[in-house]
Parts: C-alpha cells; sequence; structure tokens
C-alpha cells in the first residue's frame, strides 16, 4: 500500500499488516500470497484509523493428463486416470482433466485393460500441471514345450518360429519367448527328420505353455517281388519287417506306409520259394525294393548197384550230405535253379561225381554204382546164379 509491502503477521484477527502515518486519501493497495488469488482494493482515510478484511481466496489450478502407449504418438483414450478417489477417462486425444485443485503433491494411478498400471506423484506450485503419462503393453511369456510324438522326453533342436523370431528348443525341449501382448500369434516348429508343425496360439491374460508333438518323417517302402527268371509280379509274397507282415497283391507289390528314416530288414516268405532277406534304408525319400524269388526244387537220387536199391549211400551235393534209404533214394528239398555238381559214393564201390540243372522242375537222378574192382565192361559177360 502506498508504495510500502508488510508481510502479514499475528493479531487479533491474525493475519495482519498495518500501515501507519497515513493522511487522509485513498490508498489503493495490493494482497497477494503464494497459492492464493490475488486481491486489488483500496480503502479511504478520513479522520480516523481504517480497518479492510481482505478475503484470500486459495488459487486453484488445473492438471493436464496427456496419455499415451509406448512407443506411439498418438494419444490414447479409456485410460482411467484416478487421483484421491476420483476418476476422469482420457477422451480420444488422450487427455484426462483435473480441474481447481489446490497447490500441493497428488499421487495418481493410470490404468486400462491390457497395460502395465503407471503410477506417479505431481506437484501444483504456482501453476497448471501438464503430466505426460506412457502406458506399456502387458506382456506375458510363451513356453513351447517340444516331444517327439508318443514320447514324454524333451525334444532338443526344434526351431519354433513366431514372426521374424526363432527359438532353439534345449535339451529339455522348451523354446521360451517373452514379452509378448494379449493376441494371437501363429508359429511354425520344424527339425530336420521331422514333419513340420504350423498352428496358432493366443495369449489372454496369462503366461502360456503350448505343447508341440513332431511326427519323425514317415516315407513309404514299395517292395516289388517277382520269380527269378520272370517280368511278371508275384503274388503272394510274405514281406516281414519286425512285426508288421504284408503280402504282395496281384502284380507283385507290398506296401509298407510310414516309415521313419533308418535301416530296416526284411524277409520274403512264399511256399515254394527260397527265403529272400535283405535291408533298406530310409533316408529322405520313398524306397523301391526289387525282390527276385528263387522257386525250390527236390532233386531225388536213385541209387543202385544195377540190380537193387541201395541204403546207406552218401550223397554230396550243394555241400549237403544226406544218405539213401532203404529205397535207395535221397532227397534234397528247396533247391533254387542252377547248376550242382554231386558225388555219390559207398564203402566197397566206385564214387560217381556228376552234374545236374535245375531249371523250373523236380530233378530225379538215377546212379547205379559198380563195385570196386570191375568196370562197366566186366559186367557185361558176368551172370550171377543163387
Amino acid at each position: 500500500l502506498d508504495g510500502e509491502t508488510i508481510v502479514t503477521t499475528g493479531g487479533p484477527m491474525g493475519g495482519e499488516a498495518v500501515f501507519t502515518g497515513k493522511a487522509p486519501g485513498v490508498y489503493p493497495y495490493t494482497a497477494t500470497k503464494a497459492g492464493y488469488v490475488t486481491v486489488n482494493g483500496s480503502v479511504t482515510v478520513v479522520d480516523q484509523n481504517v480497518g479492510e478484511a481482505v478475503a484470500m481466496i486459495p488459487a486453484l489450478y488445473d492438471m493436464f493428463f496427456y496419455c499415451s502407449e509406448e512407443g506411439s504418438p498418438m494419444g490414447m483414450s479409456g485410460v482411467e486416470v484416478t487421483i484421491d478417489g476420483y476418476t476422469v477417462t482420457s477422451d480420444f486425444d488422450g487427455l484426462a482433466l483435473f480441474q481447481s485443485y489446490e497447490m500441493g503433491d497428488y499421487d495418481y494411478t493410470a490404468s486400462k485393460d491390457g497395460y502395465v498400471t503407471e503410477t506417479g506423484t505431481v506437484t501444483i506450485v504456482d501453476e497448471n500441471i501438464m503430466e505426460f503419462v506412457v502406458l506399456s503393453v502387458v506382456t506375458y511369456d510363451i513356453f513351447f514345450w517340444c516331444y517327439e510324438e508318443n514320447s514324454t522326453e524333451g525334444l532338443s533342436g526344434v526351431e519354433v518360429t513366431i514372426g521374424d523370431m526363432t527359438v532353439i528348443s534345449n535339451d529339455y525341449g522348451l523354446a521360451m519367448f517373452e514379452s509378448y501382448s494379449s493376441g494371437e500369434y501363429n508359429y511354425t516348429a520344424t527339425k530336420d527328420g521331422y514333419i513340420s508343425q504350423s498352428s496358432s496360439v493366443t495369449v489372454m491374460d496369462m503366461n502360456l505353455a503350448v505343447d508341440v508333438f513332431l511326427s519323425p518323417e514317415a516315407y513309404d517302402m514299395f517292395f516289388w517281388c517277382s520269380e527269378d527268371g520272370s517280368p511278371m509280379g508275384l503274388s503272394g509274397v510274405d514281406i516281414t519287417i519286425g512285426d508288421n507282415t504284408i503280402t504282395s497283391d496281384f502284380d507283385g507289390l507290398a506296401l509298407f506306409e510310414g516309415y521313419a528314416p533308418g535301416d530296416y530288414n526284411y524277409i520274403a516268405v512264399k511256399e515254394g520259394y527260397l527265403w529272400e532277406t535283405g535291408t533298406v534304408t530310409v533316408s529322405d525319400s520313398n524306397i523301391e525294393e526289387f525282390v527276385i524269388m528263387s522257386a525250390i526244387y527236390t532233386v531225388t537220387f536213385i541209387v543202385d548197384n544195377g540190380s537193387e536199391a541201395l541204403e546207406g549211400v552218401d550223397v554230396i551235393m550243394d555241400g549237403e550230405m544226406i544218405q539213401t534209404n532203404e529205397n535207395g533214394e535221397a532227397v534234397f528239398s528247396n533247391m533254387a535253379t542252377g547248376i550242382y555238381e554231386y558225388t555219390v559214393s559207398m564203402d566197397g564201390y566206385t564214387a560217381y561225381e556228376g552234374t545236374i540243372e535245375i531249371t523250373n522242375s523236380n530233378v530225379v537222378v538215377p546212379v547205379s554204382l559198380i563195385l570196386n574192382g570191375f568196370s562197366e565192361f566186366d559186367f557185361s559177360n558176368v551172370n550171377i546164379y543163387p
């Protein structure tokens, strides 16, 4: 007042500022205090002391909360900002406005479904406040547990891919993807020697565990059966791999479906034919195996001494020895086509050697042994009488 400033102190009314020695007249005054609205007025001094009551109104300020999503310059609507139990929801441009607040500290929370709740404190001093609130999307982890089909052991080395991110499963079969927001995600799981898996997972409001079962790559094995020397397929051949037996059809085909890469031993059996065995190796394609079945025949040796059958004669052929029975017969079974050398011998008789050829029928070989010391010429003029 009148160029003099006095700070209020105590007094009967409290908050007094006393200006003394003022001559009569009109005196404009200004009353100011931080946090209050400035009051301008005047007092008139006539012929006595003057008292003026000045009502100071606390200054009120506004708080502007601008909400946005992390990484985006655009305002985000629908954010609920709460101060002292009072909530304002941000509008289309991300603004939540709190009006007419006195100076002081104010704690706030900002929340929205699918986002991490933010908290903070704003301090009003002597002006409006602008607070920028950046909300981060709530994220979760996705755990892919990889197994081989029909196995409970984790499968390592599986490449799991979501978008541009690929994670390889560890020794326990785990491939972990971190910090994914709620939503649907397509993934693929691949490993050499296995059929790739593609599907999608939906992240809602918690971490997600996904079991992925990979089936070994499977291929077919075609066994084409035929008889030795014939271009035609041979039906009725039983092909056995492990516990699985398939019989060749009319065109000689026995089909084994869905086999993983590896080595497989097989046996081919048909009555009247030699058994065939072999191994096929499945790697990364279907396999064709040609099985040639050799028909089997019997070779019957009938041995005598020119007049009667000889029992106990040793007949050796193809590494096997069979003695003749009481009818002088030695029968070799399961003989494939081919040329075979044989020897017929017995103590007291001259051994006989020869060759036979088996083509497509059983063979009968008559053999007459000659006593030692005699030749066929010797017998030409001999008659034996009882």
